[in-house]
């Protein structure tokens, strides 16, 4: 089988034999060789990190290139979400299933696709959110950033400072969502929200 850069530089090679190469269009050729040679970098990461096996790695690489041709995220940025997923000990198929989820997070959510990433990290480790619910928790998620004043930004942030508290305590999601909206009027900035729930929901474990 044929690579795809192999299959790109024998393709500019005859292109400047025909003497129609012009030098954009070597330059665009060069840049889609580096492109796809760092793809296939964030690729191997990502079976180092998960060690699938050959069909689901196969299964990991043809799921980057896919998405790529429907969201606005690049085959390259879809696979280094695929590694941080399993970084974080997402397993083979949580990374697959999680996927669609963070690029429409991301999408929605006004934020990078590695900050969607995060966010969906924090959100399912924190409150023991599996996979087959992490859909409606995000929409939970995008829903409060429009009913209070957190941007999913600023939501992230605070769900960080808010994390280590929430798993101790099993707080629920929904709960912590109405409070981070009802604190960050009054603490201004998004790092204080977060502190301010972790400290209050410490308070009432202790009373």
């Amino acid at each position: 089988e044929r690579s795809f850069d192999a299959f790109l530089l024998r393709s500019a090679i005859q292109a400047g034999a025909a003497g129609s190469m012009t030098y954009a269009f070597a330059a665009s050729i060069r840049s889609s060789l580096r492109s796809f040679g760092e793809f296939e970098r964030r690729v191997e990461a990502t079976r180092l990190t998960l060690q699938p096996l050959a069909r689901d790695m196969a299964a990991l690489r043809r799921q980057a290139l896919d998405m790529a041709g429907t969201v606005e995220f690049s085959p390259l940025a879809l696979a280094e979400t695929q590694k941080t997923l399993g970084q974080a000990g997402f397993s083979t198929n949580e990374v697959l299933k999680s996927m669609r989820n963070v690029s429409d997070l991301a999408t929605a959510g006004l934020v990078d696709l590695a900050g969607a990433t995060d966010i969906n990290i924090n959100m399912m480790r924190s409150f023991s959110i599996p996979v087959h619910q992490s859909r409606d928790a995000l929409d939970k998620m995008v829903k409060a950033t429009q009913l209070t004043p957190l941007s999913m930004d600023e939501l992230g942030t605070a769900m960080g400072y808010a994390a280590g508290t929430a798993s101790v305590f099993n707080q629920r999601l929904d709960d912590s969502l109405i409070l981070l909206g009802l604190v960050k009027p009054i603490t201004k900035t998004a790092s204080k929200a977060g502190t301010a729930l972790g400290a209050a929901m410490a308070a009432l474990q202790r009373t």
